[in-house]
């Protein structure tokens, strides 16, 4: 995940916290020239190199080196993501011998992270290999079905592939210590379950509140994992504030901007002063903008004009 870290100079407990736009990445099978292999790339080495390149990271200087490789073997064994980045290496070389042999060029190998994953929702699956992703050898490099992350073996330039918020394998892919079996995430148009009725739609925030309930006899990892557990909290606010925004961005007409006429006057006013481009207008429903803090500043103050300031005893009185 990359953000904007704040750091807090104040002593007290840990909080994570960012500013700015986050992204959420991953990586081609190979690095960059003279950079060492980390995170997904380290999948396609053996057990023993992958927890030494774990450990020589600065990052991971004071990390246990037997639960490394435990947690290493438990992720190659059961994690689709992982045997799907092992099985490219494989058929990678597999592709370059065969070329050598052939006398031919080598063909391009694609890995495609599919973006419609079929596991029932409804009971637990350890989703296979087949249904996250799909590897291919051809010469355009373009995969018969809907794709979502494309992951190349080599390129020029960038290392880095940005993951949308809306793809089901976001959170297994940021947090694979999380979701180890490769778990879906939430996607447009994910139903709920069926009652007799039509199934309805589950939003984003619905999703993760569900995800981070607490159940009885069950043990929910991501309400213990310390500190990646205030980094995926933080992150899931984020992803249904993105959400919402983006929503709101595709969605103007719908909400009925052209309406706001006073909004539209003030506007074409100040227009001398407004950098060029397409103008969004939050509606006032949308927590933390300018109207509907004051909008709420507003109801406030109706409130101590029509009963007075508040009194911390007098309302733990009546409720």
């Amino acid at each position: 995940m990359g953000a904007q870290i704040s750091n807090s100079l104040n002593p007290g407990p840990y909080c994570f916290r960012v500013h700015g736009q986050i992204y959420h990445r991953t990586s081609h099978l190979y690095p960059s020239t003279g950079m060492p292999p980390k995170f997904a790339q380290l999948y396609v080495i053996e057990t023993s190199q992958a927890v030494n390149g774990r450990l020589n990271m600065k990052e991971n200087s004071g990390c246990n080196k037997d639960l490394l490789k435990r947690l290493y073997i438990l992720i190659r064994q059961n994690n689709p993501f992982s045997i799907s980045f092992k099985t490219l290496g494989k058929i990678e070389k597999e592709e370059k011998n065969r070329a050598i042999q052939e006398n031919r060029p080598v063909q391009k190998i694609n890995m495609i992270f599919r973006a419609d994953r079929s596991s029932d929702k409804r009971r637990y699956n350890i989703p296979n290999i087949d249904e996250v992703a799909m590897i291919f050898t051809n010469d355009d490099g373009e995969p018969p079905f809907k794709r979502d992350i494309k992951v190349y073996p080599r390129v020029d330039g960038s290392d880095l592939i940005n993951i949308n918020i809306l793809s089901p394998n976001l959170d297994p892919m940021v947090y694979p210590l999380l979701f180890p079996f490769g778990d879906p995430g939430w996607k447009p148009d994910l139903k709920g379950e069926d009652t007799g009725r039509t199934r309805a739609n589950i939003s984003l925030l619905q999703f993760k509140i569900f995800r981070l309930a607490i159940r009885e006899n069950e043990i929910n990892p991501i309400l213990f994992a310390g500190k990646l557990s205030q980094q995926y909290i933080v992150d899931f606010y984020l992803q249904v504030e993105a959400n919402n925004l983006n929503f709101i961005r595709q969605n103007q007409p719908k909400l009925r901007v052209d309406e706001y006429s006073g909004l539209m006057d003030y506007l074409e006013t100040k227009s001398n002063n407004i950098i060029p481009g397409k103008a969004v207008i939050l509606p006032s429903s949308f927590q933390g903008s300018q109207r509907n803090m004051r909008e709420r500043y507003h109801d406030a103050t109706a409130i101590v004009l029509k009963f007075g300031k508040p009194d911390v005893y007098y309302f733990y009185m009546q409720s």
